[in-house]
């Protein structure tokens, strides 16, 4: 499907045309795209996955990018909310960044893929004007439903103008693991730029491109996440549109995450911390072409660690299901060859993802409680950024003791003894 997605033949971020690609996975279905049938999770459509790497700025990206209107459709049923620790930590968040920046009650909060609303429910108990923005239909449903306002659409001028025709201009824009997702994100951060009021302020957290190579977290590659950020190129480019990065801090968030704390200032630049930060991240290999280009051989060998491991519990008669349907375990999946001749199915607690399957193994989805009346000998968590509120979920439903696979950051087998 040529006309479903382009070639990105230049850096997103610096305009570059020098770019190398390290890694390809060649064609794999959109991670999001679950389907009602197995006959249409099986012949569900691929497209290219690969990543390249800026000669210029060493910015990464991926080397095709997938019309929004496919990757946003009615199909799209991540929701924030449902993640406990997540939950807890956009709470905690809420009350940093408004005590960090001195938010007055009554100020205009906007969040720019908002999702289910969950970040700005914290703001709105705080006492502050909330507007989240997001393409997604069901999860902008049931924010609006829940009484934060949310406007269903891509973040663009017109949007921009319609916030600021109905509430004003923003004192706080916030986004969470959204500046990977976002089609233009020069335009993106140009169009936040513009819509804060003087002296308002960005906070935004993404995924960081040094915890994903570090700890080979290779799954979090998916179509949808067009962008995989580091300090370097990103202040950059923040500084050269007029912002002033006031702080850079690093976090455990869905397997790392860093933030960034910039505002609309007089001047644009950079406080010392976050100098340092930039320097100190030149130095490391991490993000040296010559690095990256050893990765994809790293991950075919540990996937084909798991696939023994668990052919080898098919051939001696062991049930085995998955944990979590996240957008990230379609990668992982093909990688390791695994499909429904080895897993019976998976589980979620996404209602929405419950009933259907998995896009390309057509692995079907249950809900978690059918775990305790099936009682497979293995489980294996795909979504391992919640393994904690897994295994906790685990121990308080189950009456006996699986053995649990956790494929990444690395592989590791237990055998969970917490019944007696």
């Amino acid at each position: 499907m040529v006309d479903a997605y382009k070639i990105i033949k230049k850096c997103r971020l610096c305009g570059g045309t020098d770019l190398e690609q390290f890694l390809n996975f060649s064609e794999v279905p959109l991670g999001n795209n679950y389907q009602h049938s197995f006959s249409l999770a099986k012949s569900a459509e691929t497209y290219p996955l690969g990543v390249q790497c800026c000669k210029n700025c060493c910015h990464i990206q991926l080397t095709h990018s997938i019309f929004p209107s496919i990757l946003y459709a009615t199909n799209y049923t991540y929701l924030t909310g449902v993640g406990e620790s997540f939950v807890k930590h956009l709470e905690l968040y809420s009350a940093w960044v408004a005590k960090r920046v001195g938010l007055r009650r009554g100020s205009l909060i906007v969040d720019i893929g908002s999702n289910d609303g969950s970040c700005l429910s914290f703001f709105k108990e705080k006492g502050f004007r909330v507007c989240g923005v997001d393409p997604a239909s069901m999860p902008a449903k049931i924010a609006n439903k829940k009484g934060v306002e949310t406007i269903n659409d891509f973040f663009s001028r017109d949007v921009l103008e319609n916030i600021i025709s109905l509430h004003g201009q923003p004192s706080l824009v916030t986004s969470h693991n959204v500046l990977a997702h976002v089609e233009d994100i020069q335009e993106t951060l140009h169009l936040i730029y513009d819509l804060l009021e003087r002296d308002g302020w960005f906070c935004m957290e993404v995924g960081y491109f040094g915890a994903v190579k570090n700890k080979n977290l290779f799954d979090t590659i998916y179509h949808e996440h067009l962008d995989y950020h580091h300090a370097s190129p990103l202040i950059k480019y923040l500084t050269s549109i007029g912002f002033f990065i006031h702080q850079v801090e690093f976090n455990e968030i869905q397997g790392g995450s860093i933030r960034l704390l910039a505002q609309k200032a007089r001047e644009s630049g950079q406080s010392q911390q976050v100098l340092d930060i930039v320097e100190a991240e030149k130095q490391k290999s991490t993000f040296k072409l010559e690095t990256l280009l050893l990765w994809q051989s790293d991950i075919e060998k540990k996937m084909s660690v798991l696939e023994k491991i668990v052919k080898k519990a098919v051939s001696e008669g062991l049930s085995i299901v998955g944990y979590g349907a996240p957008t990230k375990a379609t990668l992982l999946l093909k990688l390791s060859g695994l499909s429904t001749n080895e897993l019976d199915y998976v589980v979620e607690d996404n209602d929405l993802k419950v009933g259907r399957f998995l896009p390309g193994t057509a692995l079907e989805i249950k809900h978690s409680a059918s775990l305790e009346s099936d009682r497979p000998d293995i489980i294996i968590v795909f979504a391992w950024n919640f393994y904690d509120d897994i295994i906790k979920k685990l121990q308080e439903n189950l009456s006996y003791d699986p053995e649990i696979i956790c494929p990444l950051p690395e592989l590791v087998r237990y055998s969970l003894n917490w019944k007696t």
